[in-house]
């Protein structure tokens, strides 16, 4: 058990940093450890879960990752870890918010932010909190606002590739990295350039 929750909480730590190898490696790892004990239904799988439908979501199955993560949020509230209950539900909220569902999206947001102010210290979750927050606000899930005039908002998978673009990798040891063709890379780099002005 202890294994499978560390494993979960290494993939979303990678996650958070754009490291979406390593990220997939110890969700995988956490859901190994959960098929071979049979701790599939426990609150402890939760933050793989989660972790595993944001790496859908970044490769653009937002209905896939949809499902995926309400499963992480439905295990998550089994159990008394507010941080596992906060990440679930904020992660869950972002997909819903680029699945336009506005209602839902603002629901969950709500519930996490209750969940988020219960956690002695809730580290990353109150950037989240305020990142979904801001989304939830402009009114479109993909549009932001920049100098009083609207632009697209960076997908998930595109600030995965602008994270690595200030880095010394080019953009095939980009695409090696986030496990992406390299057109793929291009077609990304060049939206976020287009979104970006």
């Amino acid at each position: 058990l202890a294994a499978m929750h560390a494993s979960g909480g290494l993939a979303a730590i990678h996650y958070e940093r754009g490291d979406l190898i390593s990220a997939d490696v110890h969700a995988a790892e956490a859901t190994q450890i959960a098929d071979e004990h049979a701790l599939g239904e426990h609150w402890a799988s939760s933050l793989a879960l989660a972790v595993r439908g944001q790496l859908l979501e970044c490769r653009g199955d937002l209905d896939a990752a949809d499902s995926v993560i309400d499963r992480a949020v439905t295990l998550a509230q089994r159990g008394v870890a507010s941080i596992e209950i906060a990440y679930s539900l904020l992660t869950l909220a972002a997909v819903r918010q680029r699945l336009g569902r506005r209602a839902d999206a603002a629901n969950l947001h709500k519930q996490a932010r209750l969940t988020v102010g219960s956690c002695g210290d809730p580290g990353i979750l109150r950037a989240r909190l305020t990142r979904t927050e801001r989304r939830l606000r402009d009114g479109s899930p993909g549009l932001v606002e920049r100098d009083g005039a609207g632009v697209e908002d960076l997908s998930e998978a595109e600030l995965n590739v602008l994270r690595l673009l200030g880095t010394d990798l080019s953009q095939r040891e980009i695409a090696s990295e986030l496990q992406l063709s390299f057109n793929t890379i291009k077609t990304h780099t060049r939206n976020i350039y287009r979104k970006l002005g």
